[in-house]
């Protein structure tokens, strides 16, 4: 879940983020089915969160706002991985 603003990336640009208009979004996430996730990582100091997909593109959240970046990853085990206080930390959903 990602409630901050975030862009889709290939390897030259971006091609379209959060900024865009709601029916270019929609069209574009369409593009995106069938891609699977091969792994996810975080970026920098503050774990902006990045999620790679097989096809190469990136999901890169990045927060403009004060505070940690606004992200979480929902686990098969109940719990969640998210930034607090700027470290990576595993709570329970």
């Amino acid at each position: 879940m990602l409630d901050c603003e975030w862009r889709i990336e290939n390897d030259q640009s971006i091609e379209y983020g959060s900024y865009c208009e709601k029916g270019i979004i929609e069209e574009m996430l369409m593009g995106l089915m069938g891609d699977d996730i091969a792994h996810i990582e975080t970026l920098g100091c503050l774990h902006e969160l990045v999620i790679v997909l097989r096809s190469g593109k990136r999901i890169v959240s990045f927060t403009n706002d004060i505070g940690d970046p606004e992200w979480c990853v929902f686990l098969g085990n109940g719990k969640y991985l998210g930034v607090r206080d700027g470290v990576v930390v595993s709570e329970n959903a």
